[in-house]
């Protein structure tokens, strides 16, 4: 998408056209739920992608972790070393989706989880 961002917009009849990938509603809500995750990603450098439709995918030890859903990321953080966090640091919460993030000697750490 930054590429699709960053191309020069095209000229057509002295107006001024710029393309942008269509995005469903669906992958908006999902990648703005994972945005605090994603802000740890990048503030520890730690390399991620997105997938097709609905994945993150995230390169750890010669090997990719997918994360595509919500229930996912616990899991996802315990096999990259990051603790989980307690119940009552919530940040962020989306419908069922709820979001924390803390910190452990020094190491930043954010997780999911669903209510219900």
């Amino acid at each position: 998408m930054t590429a699709f961002r960053n191309k020069s917009p095209y000229s057509f009849e002295e107006h001024q056209l710029a393309f942008f990938p269509d995005l469903s509603r669906a992958t908006l809500d999902w990648k703005r739920t994972l945005r605090p995750l994603t802000l740890e990603l990048t503030k520890h450098k730690v390399p991620y992608r997105w997938g097709a439709s609905r994945s993150l995918l995230i390169p750890h030890e010669s090997r990719t972790l997918k994360v595509l859903e919500a229930s996912d990321i616990p899991s996802t953080l315990q096999k990259m070393g990051f603790p989980l966090p307690q119940k009552d640091r919530r940040i962020y919460s989306s419908g069922p989706i709820v979001v924390f993030l803390g910190s452990l000697k020094g190491l930043s750490f954010c997780a999911c989880y669903t209510e219900g």
